[in-house]
Order: structure tokens, then C-alpha cells, then sequence
């Protein structure tokens, strides 16, 4: 009775926990792990034209089984538009603007007539812009825009292209080219065609006008309208007898051509008014259609020419660098200047809705009847409202001319799937002065800046790599199968499961983790953001965490939102909520390559589609599905996309590849049920002042002593400047490996490039779940010089024994499988053992990656510690540990020592002692570098701190022995690791104590009056707290100009040293004793890496071979 009820006690703690947990506003571990790397901006068109079907204009990329419910809804015009007084208003859009959805939407009680810019000529005839099958085999409707719209498609007439421009002069082709626009306008809800004529040559318009009247001849026929686009350039004389030929006659009342390196207005006044003249001149009024510019030109300093650009990107490069806005009366266009972060120097010429306003003015007074926007998505978004008014007056202009919003408008730079929220939209507020006799705007400030939600995206590879990702799941029909196959096939995924589904499939769930595979969030129940609040989103979040660190002890970083956009949202209200997660901490994850397999029965056409649009450069991140419906025709066509695009030269890996992070970035492992609160123990101050009086003293005097001892051995061997003997024997460089598929071939890579030549390779596998030994077996098959070994998973210790009884050498140098080696490093180590006595030699290991405060720390003390405490002790043969990263050893005085063990946690110290003890000398030689990356955050630093210390106790209490040997181990090594490495550090706290108690002696006295230096605590604190840093200054100097490779702006960071860094090591004591009281050990965790290391310095020391930014694999267990 009492057993079950302690077991509903703690039932209900855990529930009263979780739910707790659920509710509690916090982000994954993971978060803030990624750094995030910038890629050059780039747009892909929206419109994916199949050859043999219709294709929806507002078709976006939907992912999930329930797809209806996230198209978009489209228009469905609920206002009669004003139109400002004009019959008719256009606009084109151009569908290589991902936005231009959300202007589609602003301006759906604005427009008539939509213009998409879905074809256009080339060499092989007409062409849709999204591929390059024939035109006439592509139906394109305009379902998804709801109704009320007329299409009239526009045809690029390109101007610097001789072998299109046949197909509008030459008999033969001209008639087919007519024959397919006649067929275009025969689609449904299409009201005819316009053909742009207006990149061509003036010159050269003369010659069009056989093309323009058989073209306004054959769409007639079909009842429809014809249309050509000109440039305001051909106005002058070149087109007029194309003018009165077609339906309708488009101008370009802006400057279309403004290709030279001088900012100029895009339609300033005075041009803009002459523009008018002419075409009102020259064209009917039933024929005119006035194209007035959206958005402007925008010119960059050391860049020739100028780019269009769009109003929300503009105001987003304004805000963002706090730049300068100038409404110029003169030619009454917004100038906007600013300097960007690499000091470039932005000048926009913009014609934004006030703009817009004064030319609608002029046009109306004109007489013209039918006005268009050309490049629909670049326009101030104020302008539509102006065109739902019956009138167009100051009155009415004035308060929708003071508000503009972009909240909802997305703007994106870079490229790749994952998504990075760097800004969020706003509305904008302006002061708007209208003259009273023009009731013209004469001039425009910001109150306040508008900007649009601003998305980074990144992630793209340079290299031929796919990654497989599968959402909804897990579902026992699908997801075990395609495990299957992923197993099979050596290819690790991502599942991004729902929540609900996670609870009746929890095997499954451990399964996907099990088999190497990474998990990020799908949401609980699979919502739509855009219609749940934010506390739902986040209650969500956090339950699904719950539940998958429960089940499988992992929590999820990675997040992919279900029914959004493939490659981000377009819309500011899903952009908000996505926004929020991303500041959760979440790593948003899009999607590039999505077939339709929750409609597509057939696996055939999955595989086609994935394999097309991979080689086609759609992007590297497929999504399919394994769950939320019959996913039969998936698991049927994974193998066929694997063998596939493997056959088309792609490597398979997985998101944390593409991220750069570590599968423990992606997929942390969860200690606890939230976290685990360590408890220290705290030095009682009952013996009062003088108790710390002496403690004080006590730390400072040894460290001071030990300070100075160590630089003076140091010094007295100094640099090692032998020559050694040429001894040249057999090594072996044994590398034992455990999940190390991303860094294997790396290492082996750098050891076969090394300038030692009598060397082998011996690679031991030790149980890896992941695909080490499938990449070492196929990329070192043919090299005699590698040997690979396997094991079942064992530990470190394990796989170096298996190696030490097969290796026929003489000499194996161990490495780590994630280090790199130097060149000269093995040649550097070997010629030490034609002494007979050496038994082993320790390397020289640096810190690769001092990128932040922590690495830079741990740079410092790897450099100290080596180039002072190293030499030291090898001076009395006391050196208590052959780093793993790089240690060569006798095989006889190994196999002496007893061989590793698995009785310590630091079996590389365990060894060395040993070796020691057995009457071997062990040396420093600190010419053979390699690198290692360091920790850099605090929590990886302390798991890997604590291992090392808890081992070093470890090794210490089992060679105890040696105390009584009066060796150098009972001389010199464990006294110091125990003063040195426990004592002191135990006690570090009580000089802490002092110091604060003599900061508040010295406030005191201060108030007082005092002298300072009067005070019993405060002089003897302020002495010893000036004279220990001063010596371990010294030292460290001492250790930098011993090492020629330190950098000597690690010293900059020297202060912190004892404020930050000193601190965590004396935690890390602390958590050590009492963990070996308790009998808790510490697990070999691996080692969470970041991949942000640059090893751009390290190729120009080490050019004899590849280095990657890979991320690095961790030791073996």
C-alpha cells in the first residue's frame, strides 16, 4: 500500500510537472546554437508550368494532406472599384516577384485587368518563363485568384536577342508564332494578349509592323483583344505606325531604360508630362493605356548601371541603415541615399503612391481613360485605396496618403531552406503636404519608417547534396518501411512528426532516433498558424517537446510549419507567427523540392518530379510524407529517388550537414525532466576573519609558489631546438572512431598527407550507428596504406586494444577522429623513440576555433598549460597525460603498461601513468601541432570539464600507489593534481569570500573617509589580489612567446580570465567531488559542435591538404 501510493505521488508530480513545463514560455535547448551564414540573394519563379496541364496563377507550394484549407483564398471582389475616375486600370505582374501574392490581394478591388508576365520569345519560339516547353502545350488559368479578373498575359520581346527576333520577321515562323498567340488568348478568363515590345531598339520598331498586324489580326478572329507594350522612347517616331493597329497601345510612362551609372528620377515631372503629351498625341484615348511605374531604380557605388527595386525592399535598406528620404519637388519623385554595412552607398530613385497621385492627376486632365501599374509587388502599397475612390481630390488623397502599411509584405535575401526572421514588418506613417491651389503633393517626410518582415535564407550547398526530410508521420504503414529503405540504403533523414501521432506511435518515434535519423517539431495538431493565437502555438511547441523527451529523450530545435510555403511565407500574418517561433529559439526549416504526393498515386511520378526539379537547381531539401494518408506511393518511390539522383552524381546527408550544427545541436538529449539542479557545498565562515585571513593567504602563497616554479622549469628546458636522429621506423596512426561519418575522411586525409611517408592508417569502428565505415571502405578501398577494423560499440579503450593487437609496427601515433595533424606533426614525434627509454610522446594541440570569449579562454589555457606546465614536468619526467588528440606510443611499452583500460574516464591518462610507472620517460615535443575544436558554449565546456576532471581523479586514485615509489608521479604529478587541481580550487570560494568582503571594507571606508590601505582586510586583500595576477600575467606571456603559432591577441582577453573562466573550472571541481562521493559518474557525452569554425588560416599553414567547415564528429565512446 505504501509502495502504491509513493507511486501516485510521484504520478501526479510528474504530471503537475509536465503540465507546468508545457505552459512555461521557453524555447528549446538548442536554441541560438546556429551560426548563420549569408548567401547570396537570389529569386526563383513562383510558377512551376507543366507540360501537360493547367497551371494557377496564385498557386503556392502547400505541404501537408489537407491542402484546400492552406491555398490561397484569392479575390472575390466585394467594392465597385472607383478607379479614381478612370475606365479601366491594368497591371502587370511580373511572377519572378515572390510577394507579388500579397500585392495581388491589396489590389484586388483596385484592378481589371491582370497582366502576368508568363511568356516569353527566344531562339525555339514562344516559351514560358518557368521552362522551356512549347507555349501552346500550356494551359495557364487564373483559378486561385477568385473571381472578378481578366488575364491578359504578357509576351518579353527580348532586344538583344537577333535569332528571337526571326520569329517576328521571317514568313514561316512568324505565322507560327501568331497561331500560338492566337491560342493563348482561347484559355479561360483570358481577355486577349499584349506582346512588350520595348526592350527592342526604336530603330528597329519599324520593321515589326507586318508581325503587329497579323498578330491584331488572328487574336481578333478568337474575340479577343490585342495589345502591344512601348517604351516612352518610341513615342518619337519609330513606332507610329504600330500605333493605331491593335486593341490596346501600352506606355511605359517611366524610364525603362536606365542603364547608366547617374541616379536619374524614374518619371520625374517634367519627362513624365512630356511622356503624357506625346501619347496622348499619338494614341486614341480607347486605345491608351498609361503604364505608370511601381517601385524605382536603385544605383550602388562601385556597381555600373542601376536595378529595379521594389517599395517594401527599398524601405527595408532605409530603415535598416538609417538612411535619408527626400520627397524633390522638382521632379516630385522620392530620393532615398544610405550607407549599407560594408560602406557602400545606396541611392534610390523611387515613385511611390504620391507620386503615383500627382501623375493620375495629369493623366486625368489629359483625357485619359485607362491607366495600368506596371510591376505589380514593387508599388507603394497606399496606391491601391486611391484607385477604389470615385474621385481623385486632396480630401480624400490626403489621409490614405499619411498611412502605409507593409506589415504584411515578406521580403527575402539568400538562399537555402532554413529561414532566419532577422526583422519584423511595421506600419509606417508619413506627413503629406498638398498645395492648395494645385491640390498637387508638394512634399513627403516620414514620421515613422514602414518596413516589411525581412526572412534570410540559408542553408545552400555548394556541392551536389540533397537532403530527405518527411512530414506528419509517424505512421507504422509508411514510416517503417521507408526506415527500411533509408537503412538499406545507408541515407539518414529527417521526420518532422505531429504531435498527436507521436502519442500512438511512440516505438516508432524511439525507432527514427535509434536508426540515426534527426526529429524537429510539426506542431501538436497540425494547425494552421495563421488562424491559432501565439499561446497556442507555443503550448504546442511545447507539449510536442514534452512528448519527444519523454519518449525518446531528445527535445526537438528544428521546426517546420505545417501549411505554409515550401520556401517561406508570403504573407505578414504567417510571417508574424513564424517570427515568434524563430525568437523561441526554434530553427525554421522551409522546403524546397515538394512533390504532391498526397494526390499523386503513382510513384513514378514522385520520382520524376523529385529527380527533374533536383536537376533543375529547384533547391536541396526534399519534403515527402509518412504519415496523414496513404503514403504507399512514396515508400514505393524512395528507392527509385535514391538510386537516382545518386546516379546523377548527389550525395545524400542530413539537415545538420546543410546547417552546419552537430546531430546533438539539432536533437539535445534531455537530462531530467527539465533540468538537473547540482547542489555545492559551501565553506562555513563560523572560523571568522582569521580563519580567512589564512585561507586567503594559504591559496595565494601556493599558487605563487607553484607559478613561479613551473616558469622557472619551463624556461630552464626552454624551446626544443634538437636536431633529433634520423629514425625512421614503421607507424601506425590508429584513429578510433564512433559515429564520425562527416569528419572520417577528413582526418584520414591529413594523416596521409603528412611528410612522413612510413606510416599506415588503421581506422577502428567502434559500433557506429551512423556510416563511418561505409565512407572509409569506399574512399580508401584501393589504398593499401588504410586498414579498417570494426567492432560493436565498446568505448575508446576497446577499439585502441583491438588496434594494439593487430598493429605490426613499432610506433602508433593516436589521433582523434575529428583532430587535424599537422604535416610535420608525425615526423616531429617518431624520431624522439630511437631512445629506447621513451616510451611515449605528447603533441602539441591548439584551439582552432577561437571565435568567442569561451574558445578563446580554452586557447589560452591550452597554450599556457603546454608551453609552462608541459615543459615542466617534462623536465622531472612527471607529464601525467598523452593528449588523444595527438600521442605517439611505443607498442612494447604499451602492451608493458597493461594495454588502456576502462577503469577511468581519461583512459589517455590512465596510460601515460602507467607507462611511467613501467620505468618509461614520456616527452613534450611541441613541434607537432593539431587542432582541435574547443567547446564554445558554457554548457558543452563543463560536460567535457567534468569528465576530464572526474577522470583525472580517477586515474590519480588508482595509481595511488606511486605515492609510495618515490618517483616523479609521488614527487612531483599527483601532488600537484591534488594541491593544485582539488585543494585549491576547493577553496578558491573562501578567497572570493575576501575579496568581497574587502570590496565592502573598501566602500566603508570610503564613506568614512578612511585610507583605504588602513582597513584589516582591505590592504592584505588589494596585496595578494594585485601580486597572483601579476605572476600568472607573466606566465602566460611566457607561454605565448615560447609558442611562435600563439596569437597574440588571445592576450586581450587575459582580464576575464579570472572574473569568467576561473569560476567555471572551480565549478567543475565542485561538481567532480561530489559526483565521486555519490558514485555518479559522468558519461562520455559527445561533444556538441558548432561547425562556426573558420579554417581559412589553417589552410594557408597546412596547404598539403583539404580542410572543411564540416561539422565535426565527436570521440569515441
Amino acid at each position: 500500500m505504501a509502495l502504491a501510493s509513493s507511486f501516485f505521488i510521484l504520478l501526479g508530480l510528474w504530471v503537475a510537472g509536465l503540465t507546468l513545463s508545457v505552459l512555461m514560455e521557453q524555447g528549446p535547448q538548442g536554441q541560438n546554437l546556429v551560426a548563420r551564414n549569408a548567401h547570396t540573394p537570389g529569386t526563383q519563379p513562383l510558377f512551376d508550368f507543366e507540360t501537360d496541364g493547367a497551371v494557377d496563377l496564385a498557386v503556392v507550394e502547400p505541404h501537408s494532406h489537407d491542402h484546400a484549407a492552406a491555398a490561397p483564398q484569392g479575390c472575390t471582389k466585394g467594392v465597385t472599384p472607383g478607379r479614381a475616375g478612370f475606365q479601366n486600370v491594368f497591371a502587370t505582374v511580373p511572377v519572378q516577384l515572390e510577394w507579388m501574392e500579397t500585392s495581388l490581394a491589396q489590389a484586388c478591388d483596385a484592378v481589371d485587368v491582370v497582366m502576368p508576365e508568363w511568356y516569353h520569345l527566344d531562339d525555339a519560339g514562344l516559351r514560358t518563363l518557368a521552362n522551356t516547353a512549347p507555349a501552346a502545350d500550356n494551359g495557364v488559368t487564373l483559378d486561385g485568384l477568385g473571381t472578378g479578373y481578366q488575364a491578359m498575359p504578357v509576351v518579353r520581346v527580348p532586344g538583344d536577342a537577333p535569332d528571337a527576333l526571326v520569329h517576328l520577321t521571317e514568313p514561316d515562323s512568324r505565322a507560327r508564332l501568331v497561331r500560338e498567340l492566337a491560342r493563348v488568348t482561347t484559355f479561360p478568363d483570358h481577355a486577349g494578349v499584349c506582346v512588350d515590345l520595348s526592350a527592342l531598339p526604336v530603330g528597329q520598331l519599324g520593321s515589326m509592323g507586318t508581325f503587329v498586324s497579323e498578330f491584331a489580326r488572328a487574336v481578333s478572329d478568337t474575340g479577343r483583344d490585342s495589345c502591344i507594350a512601348l517604351g516612352a522612347d518610341a513615342l518619337d517616331g519609330g513606332a507610329s505606325g504600330l500605333l493605331d493597329i491593335t486593341d490596346r497601345v501600352l506606355v511605359k510612362a517611366f524610364r525603362h531604360r536606365l542603364d547608366s551609372g547617374t541616379p536619374t528620377p524614374v518619371s520625374g515631372r517634367d519627362w513624365y508630362r512630356d511622356t503624357l503629351a506625346a501619347a496622348t498625341t499619338a494614341i486614341s484615348p480607347e486605345r491608351l493605356v498609361l503604364m505608370l511605374g511601381a517601385g524605382g531604380r536603385a544605383w550602388e557605388s562601385g556597381r555600373s548601371g542601376s536595378v529595379a527595386i521594389d517599395y517594401a525592399t527599398a524601405m527595408e535598406g532605409l530603415a535598416g541603415n538609417r538612411g535619408r528620404s527626400k520627397f524633390a519637388t522638382a521632379s516630385e519623385n522620392t530620393l532615398i541615399t544610405y550607407l549599407d554595412s560594408t560602406g557602400r552607398r545606396h541611392q534610390i530613385w523611387l515613385a511611390g503612391a504620391a507620386t503615383t497621385y500627382n501623375q493620375m492627376l495629369d493623366a486625368r486632365s489629359a483625357g485619359v481613360r485607362n491607366i495600368g501599374i506596371w510591376g505589380l509587388g514593387r508599388e507603394d502599397p497606399s496606391l491601391w485605396p486611391l484607385l477604389t475612390e470615385a474621385t481623385l481630390d486632396a480630401e480624400t488623397a490626403l489621409p490614405l496618403l499619411e498611412q502605409v502599411d507593409l506589415s504584411g509584405h515578406v521580403r527575402y535575401s539568400g538562399e537555402g531552406p532554413f529561414l532566419d526572421f532577422t526583422e519584423s514588418g511595421a506600419a509606417g506613417r508619413r506627413t503629406v503636404r498638398i498645395d492648395a491651389q494645385t491640390g498637387r503633393v508638394a512634399d513627403l517626410r516620414y514620421a515613422a519608417l514602414p518596413r516589411p518582415y525581412s526572412v534570410r535564407r540559408w542553408g545552400r550547398p555548394d556541392e551536389k547534396v540533397v537532403a530527405l526530410t518527411f512530414d506528419d508521420g509517424p505512421d507504422t504503414a509508411a514510416t517503417g518501411p521507408i526506415l527500411d529503405i533509408l537503412a538499406e540504403a545507408g541515407v539518414t533523414a529527417s521526420f518532422f512528426p505531429v504531435g498527436t501521432q507521436m502519442l500512438v506511435e511512440r516505438d516508432m518515434v524511439r525507432r527514427v532516433i535509434n536508426e540515426g535519423h534527426l526529429v524537429g517539431s510539426h506542431s501538436f495538431s497540425h494547425s494552421q498558424m495563421d488562424q491559432v493565437s501565439d499561446r497556442r502555438i507555443r503550448t504546442e511547441l511545447n507539449l510536442q517537446a514534452r512528448i519527444l523527451a519523454s519518449v525518446a529523450g531528445h527535445t526537438p530545435v528544428m521546426f517546420r510549419a505545417p501549411f505554409v510555403r515550401g520556401r517561406g511565407p508570403i504573407a505578414g500574418t504567417i510571417a508574424q507567427k513564424m517570427h515568434m517561433v524563430d525568437q523561441i529559439g526554434y530553427l525554421t526549416l522551409g522546403s524546397e523540392i515538394v512533390p504532391p504526393d498526397w494526390e499523386i498515386e503513382s510513384a513514378d511520378q514522385i520520382t520524376e518530379f523529385i529527380i527533374r526539379s533536383v536537376l533543375d537547381g529547384d533547391g536541396n531539401v526534399i519534403l515527402l510524407h509518412d504519415g496523414g494518408g496513404d503514403r504507399s506511393a512514396t515508400v514505393e518511390a524512395l528507392p527509385a529517388v535514391i538510386s537516382g539522383l545518386r546516379a546523377e552524381g548527389y550525395r545524400f546527408v542530413n539537415l545538420d550537414e546543410l546547417a552546419g550544427l552537430g546531430r546533438a545541436d539539432l536533437m539535445p538529449v534531455e537530462f531530467g525532466s527539465r533540468k538537473v539542479f547540482e547542489r555545492y557545498a559551501i565553506a562555513a565562515l563560523g572560523g571568522g576573519l582569521s580563519v580567512l585571513k589564512v585561507a586567503f593567504w594559504v591559496v595565494i602563497g601556493l599558487g605563487l609558489f607553484r607559478a613561479l616554479v613551473m616558469l622557472t622549469l619551463a624556461l630552464r628546458r626552454g624551446r626544443d631546438s634538437t636536431v633529433l636522429p634520423l629514425h625512421r621506423p614503421s607507424v601506425t596512426v590508429l584513429v578510433p572512431a564512433y559515429n564520425e561519418e562527416k569528419v572520417i575522411v577528413r582526418t584520414v586525409r591529413s594523416i596521409l598527407a603528412s611528410r612522413y611517408r612510413n606510416l599506415s592508417v588503421m581506422v577502428v569502428d567502434d559500433g557506429s550507428t551512423d556510416d563511418t565505415k561505409g565512407v572509409v571502405q569506399r574512399e580508401f578501398a584501393n589504398d593499401p596504406r588504410v586498414t579498417l577494423l570494426s567492432q560493436r560499440n565498446q568505448g575508446k579503450w576497446k577499439a585502441a586494444n583491438t588496434a594494439f593487437g593487430s598493429v605490426t609496427s613499432e610506433i602508433v601515433v593516436a589521433i582523434d577522429a575529428d583532430t587535424l595533424v599537422d604535416p610535420e606533426a608525425i615526423g616531429r614525434l617518431v624520431p624522439h623513440f630511437a631512445d629506447p627509454d621513451v616510451g611515449a610522446v605528447a603533441g602539441n594541440v591548439m584551439v582552432c576555433n577561437p571565435g568567442n570569449l569561451l574558445t578563446r579562454l580554452q586557447s589560452v589555457e591550452y597554450i599556457t598549460a603546454q608551453n609552462i606546465d608541459r615543459r615542466a614536468f617534462e623536465t622531472r619526467n612527471a607529464m601525467m597525460v598523452v593528449p588523444g588528440a595527438i600521442g605517439a606510443w611505443r607498442v612494447d611499452a604499451v602492451h608493458d603498461a597493461g594495454l588502456y583500460s576502462a577503469e577511468t574516464m581519461t583512459e589517455d591518462a590512465d596510460l601515460t601513468v602507467s607507462i611511467l610507472r613501467c620505468g618509461y620517460q614520456v616527452r613534450f615535443e611541441e613541434r607537432a601541432y593539431t587542432f582541435t575544436e574547443a567547446p564554445e558554449t558554457v554548457r558543452a565546456f563543463l560536460a567535457q570539464r567534468l569528465r576530464w576532471s572526474l577522470g583525472m581523479m580517477q586515474t590519480a586514485w588508482k595509481h595511488r600507489r606511486a605515492l609510495r615509489e618515490q618517483g616523479a608521479l609521488g614527487r612531483w604529478t599527483f601532488p600537484d593534481l591534488l594541491i593544485f587541481g582539488v585543494l585549491i580550487p576547493v577553496f578558491a570560494p573562501v578567497v572570493d569570500l575576501v575579496i568581497l568582503l574587502a570590496l565592502a571594507g573598501i566602500a566603508v571606508d570610503l564613506v568614512q573617509g578612511t585610507p583605504i590601505l588602513d582597513g584589516p582586510v582591505s590592504g592584505m586583500v588589494l596585496a595578494g589580489c594585485l601580486v597572483l595576477p601579476v605572476i600568472e600575467t607573466i606566465v602566460t606571456v611566457t607561454a605565448f612567446v615560447l609558442e611562435p603559432r600563439a596569437s597574440r591577441r588571445l592576450l586581450l582577453v587575459l582580464p576575464m580570465q579570472r572574473i569568467f573562466f576561473r569560476p567555471l573550472l572551480t565549478l567543475t571541481v565542485y561538481r567532480a567531488l561530489w559526483r565521486a562521493l555519490t558514485g555518479r559518474l559522468a558519461s562520455w557525452s559527445k561533444l556538441r559542435r558548432t561547425a562556426s569554425v573558420n579554417l581559412a588560416e589553417l589552410v594557408k599553414q597546412q596547404p598539403a591538404y583539404a580542410l572543411t567547415s564540416e561539422t565535426s564528429g565527436s570521440r569515441s565512446r
